[in-house]
């Protein structure tokens, strides 16, 4: 697979953005083209290098075992690092091979250079989508808000085209309404790319979780490589509950350059210790945005992630004054949740603890009825989403997730 051509032009969808457009030819010589957008006072800051089209190109060159070809030069130690990726992920997934990678090296930067280029322009950046993830990172590295921040993000960087689809424009628009307003509050930069990476029916899309998260990121940040000398992803998983994932501490740096560190951030702490830290930030509570199933820029404040958060939030006390959800917090609708496997028991169960040291009886009792009837309907409801894969039975599949998750 190759890289035919790169070229950039206005976008000509969205007014006041420019579009970055790479080609890529497959060995079958079906043709693919990817797109990234950006605002256009930061045309200046898009990459002339190959290194966001490697990344790009490598899921699908694990799947089909091609090498990977660009005439563009690629960062020296991206290519070593992605040796280690490309064994990881075939240790984690054997259905997977690892390419080889034919493109120039780009000549080695200059220590004396780099130095000198962080100090005076280059910028640090989190991915901000206003998930507990994100929010933590940034509240960690916002040291006029936190007395114990490790660090000062200067952007915050929200994607079009990964948890909201592109061709949802208003949908996105409600949601970077509230990010900029989140951006302000902090007196930070929001930087809005826009992108096809993850268009339905891509590979991009169909490994998104347990594969491709943290790739689709670091592509975005390698697209503005000139601009950045750090750019940070917030862990989804503690330390102690790590399991092979898109976005993991052993990989996503890994996709670092010389100039452009790639960091996975907070896995030290679990998810309800994070949500302490945004429980003492009104900013944060006023703008949280955890719901992403449907692709919408509000919180339904029903499903399991919305009802994790709600839990959380009310056992220390933090929804009393301000509620980033439609809908009151009520156990009943808590006990009658449905988790779809064993990564969101931990999730609860981490709730769960948090409940038994409040001394809250009646939320550990609804936390466990809904663990017990998970656990109990989850066989039924897997074997559903097999079904809807059958030809002639597939109709029978959602009648019986749905009736199974009711």
């Amino acid at each position: 697979m190759k890289l035919v051509s790169v070229g950039k032009t206005a976008s000509p969808d969205t007014a006041g953005f420019v579009r970055l457009t790479g080609i890529i030819e497959m060995g079958s010589g079906e043709r693919i083209d990817i797109w990234f957008e950006v605002p256009s006072a930061l045309e200046d800051h898009l990459s002339e290098s190959g290194n966001p089209w490697v990344i790009t190109m490598l899921p699908y060159a694990m799947l089909s075992g091609e090498t990977i070809v660009s005439d563009l030069p690629v960062d020296a130690e991206l290519l070593e690092n992605l040796k280690g990726l490309t064994a990881v992920w075939c240790e984690w997934y054997p259905q997977f091979v690892r390419p080889k990678i034919k493109a120039p090296v780009a000549p080695l930067v200059p220590l004396a250079s780099i130095s000198a280029s962080d100090s005076s322009s280059r910028r640090t950046a989190a991915f901000f989508s206003g998930g507990v993830d994100s929010w933590f990172t940034i509240l960690r590295h916002a040291p006029e808000l936190e007395p114990a921040a490790i660090g000062r993000v200067d952007d915050l960087i929200t994607v079009h085209g990964f948890d909201i689809p592109f061709d949802s424009i208003d949908e996105f628009g409600k949601l970077r309404d509230t990010l900029a307003l989140s951006a302000h509050d902090l007196g930070r930069e929001l930087i809005v790319v826009r992108t096809n990476l993850r268009k339905n029916g891509s590979l991009w899309a169909k490994a998104w979780g347990w594969l491709t998260h943290a790739a689709g990121l670091a592509t975005v940040a390698m697209v503005l490589e000139k601009r950045y000398r750090k750019v940070m992803i917030g862990s989804a998983y503690s330390y102690g509950n790590l399991i092979p994932w898109g976005s993991h501490p052993m990989t996503d740096a890994l996709f670092s350059t010389q100039t452009l560190l790639v960091k996975h951030d907070g896995a030290s702490y679990n998810r309800v210790e994070k949500t302490q830290l945004l429980a003492r930030h009104q900013v944060a509570l006023r703008h949280l945005h955890v719901c992403w199933k449907e692709g919408l820029a509000s919180n339904c404040g029903k499903c399991a992630k919305c009802l994790r958060t709600m839990t959380t939030l009310q056992l220390l006390g933090a929804l009393d004054t301000t509620s980033p959800f439609p809908v009151k917090f009520c156990p009943e609708t808590l006990a009658s949740v449905y988790f779809e496997n064993s990564v969101e028991d931990d999730f609860i169960e981490e709730v769960r603890d948090l409940a038994v040291a409040k001394g809250d009886v009646e939320i550990q009792a609804a936390i466990s009825s809904a663990l017990r009837r998970s656990r109990r309907v989850r066989p039924f409801v897997q074997f559903a989403d097999r079904l809807a894969s059958v030809p002639i039975m597939w109709h029978l599949g959602p009648r019986i997730r749905g009736w199974c998750v009711r």
